[in-house]
């Protein structure tokens, strides 16, 4: 049975707000949580405050999944500080860099300038990226100009270089069947965002401190698409992400993790 690649994001270490941790704690923490790879949501000035970030990642066996990174959809971006970032991230054997955009007062209008441009900037960090084997990994995100499936494909209908970034509970959240997008896009689907996600009130906004949750903890079908995922023998990284936590970073992502055992996928 095909396995799956999983990995867990460090937002929650960066948003925890009892403590500040240093790379090689959240690093540590990740590796005794059971994961073996990272994507990192730093900046890159705090991978200097590392003694030796790249034997750090050698000597505890850990793997750079991506980077987080970002993308505008206002005309020309130049990327300088995520090309930076796809440079460094070049060096671990990252093949899928992850992107946020679309926010801004504009994106509520989805007006087909802002997509144009949106894919425009993709196209050209993807030349940039080509050299490094690299594919730019767009996340459609919950109140930003690519939310749902109908977003997402005008997106890609655009963009020779645009791959995805599938943020199963944002996708879902914004009435996009993650399933389906997986399926039907499944050579742009780079990498996967995982997470669950508990009941909101129609109309209300999500609040990630008490709406997105381990896995298991809400009302997402996690196993329905990670069954899709190896159905499809996925190869990209499934990162598990949370933004924050109630309990602490290196449990929720324990939990998570015998989640994943209990259910077979590890």
């Amino acid at each position: 049975m095909h396995k799956l690649k999983f990995a867990y994001q460090t937002l929650c270490w960066m948003n925890y707000p009892h403590s500040h941790y240093s790379v090689d704690e959240v690093v540590l923490e990740i590796k005794n949580a059971g994961f073996e790879g990272i994507e990192f949501a730093e900046q890159m000035q705090h991978f200097q405050r590392s003694s030796d970030f790249p034997a750090l990642m050698e000597r505890e066996g850990m793997k750079m999944a991506s980077l987080s990174c970002g993308i505008s959809y206002l005309p020309n971006d130049p990327a300088t500080e995520t090309k930076k970032r796809g440079e460094f991230a070049a060096r671990f054997g990252v093949d899928a860099l992850m992107l946020c955009g679309g926010y801004g007062l504009e994106w509520p209008t989805k007006d087909e300038n802002l997509f144009h441009n949106l894919a425009d900037n993709i196209d050209r960090l993807g030349e940039y990226l080509a050299q490094f084997d690299m594919k730019p990994a767009f996340h459609p995100h919950l109140e930003t100009l690519v939310e749902s499936y109908d977003d997402t494909e005008r997106l890609l209908d655009r963009s020779k270089y645009c791959h995805i970034c599938l943020d199963v509970a944002h996708f879902s959240i914004a009435g996009g069947d993650p399933v389906r997008l997986l399926k039907e896009h499944q050579d742009r689907v780079a990498m996967i965002h995982l997470k669950d996600w508990r009941d909101v009130p129609p109309g209300a906004s999500m609040h990630k401190e008490e709406d997105f949750c381990e896995l298991g903890e809400g009302k997402g079908d996690i196993v329905g698409f990670l069954d899709a995922a190896r159905d499809i023998e996925f190869t990209g990284w499934v990162v598990l992400e949370l933004d924050s936590t109630r309990h602490t970073p290196l449990k929720s992502a324990k939990m998570s993790f015998e989640f994943l055992r209990s259910g077979g996928y590890l």
